[in-house]
């Protein structure tokens, strides 16, 4: 896939008691249409996105994580968890949901779960 030749972006962070919140938008040149070959469609894709983090704990170590985006034949939702259990040990969790329809017509649904776990020493 070739993300290129016109890429632009605007964002506005909030930042609210126990997390942030943040709203942007993009617009890209996108020369795909689902084959190897040569001669791939371009198009002109634009999409809204948000997200954000919501502090489960005053020291702002463990949140619930959020995000989404709307856009022209493409949306997107996720949500995770971190959590610390102890300062230099932490997991995490995410589900990920995504639609998308490409220059050609083709479209599909994917899901996503992801572990991590993380030891700093």
């Amino acid at each position: 896939m070739d993300i290129a030749d016109l890429a632009c972006c605007a964002a506005r962070q909030l930042h609210l008691g126990h997390g942030t919140v943040s709203l942007g938008t993009s617009l890209a040149q996108v020369r795909w249409d689902g084959t190897d070959g040569i001669g791939d469609d371009s198009e002109l894709s634009w999409a809204f996105v948000g997200g954000g983090r919501w502090f489960l704990d005053t020291e702002q170590r463990n949140y619930l994580g959020f995000g989404g985006s709307f856009g022209d034949g493409q949306t997107g939702n996720q949500i995770n968890l971190i959590y610390h259990f102890a300062p230099e040990f932490l997991i995490g969790g995410e589900y990920v949901i995504a639609q998308r329809e490409n220059t050609n017509g083709a479209d599909g649904t994917a899901q996503r779960i992801q572990f991590s776990t993380m030891y700093s020493f």
